[in-house]
């Protein structure tokens, strides 16, 4: 009887922690200085598990309009291609969306804020340095200076 008892407490347990494991990977991560400078001081492998956990996670992010286009990826009309320049790493970030007002809006060079859920990010060379990543864009804004 004991023991039965003592199984059904660490399945408990197991299952509080993997709810608490699940919830925690459903936060939204904001992509900020703290982020990017993580992200540079780090090796090739650690870049590439960083952007594994984020996956299907909702991120917040800003980058420099680079085009507004015409797509069918994802299911969406239109994609926004954005890039973000840092020492030593380079981004682009292609926020997938159905809404319409973003294509008039955008213009090359605005900053464009976003939320999203984050779903891939490729690597476009050896080094790990340069990154496409795949966004679901939920809300995004032109930031006014």
């Amino acid at each position: 009887m004991n023991k039965r008892i003592i199984l059904f407490i660490i399945a408990a347990f197991m299952s509080m922690c993997i709810q608490s494991f699940s919830d925690e990977k459903k936060a939204e991560v904001i992509l900020d200085n703290e982020f990017y400078t993580s992200l540079q001081n780090s090796d090739a492998i650690k870049r590439i598990r960083t952007f594994d956990m984020l996956k299907d996670v909702i991120v917040k992010g800003r980058g420099n309009v680079v085009k507004v286009e015409v797509t069918d990826v994802l299911k969406k009309k239109f994609r926004i291609v954005l890039s973000l320049n840092l020492h030593g790493i380079q981004i682009l970030y292609y926020c997938y969306t159905d809404q319409d007002e973003y294509f008039d809006l955008l213009q090359p060079d605005d900053i464009f804020e976003f939320s999203g859920q984050f779903v891939v990010a490729t690597p476009l060379n050896a080094r790990f340095d340069t990154f496409i990543i795949d966004i679901l864009l939920e809300e995004g804004a032109v930031v006014v200076h």
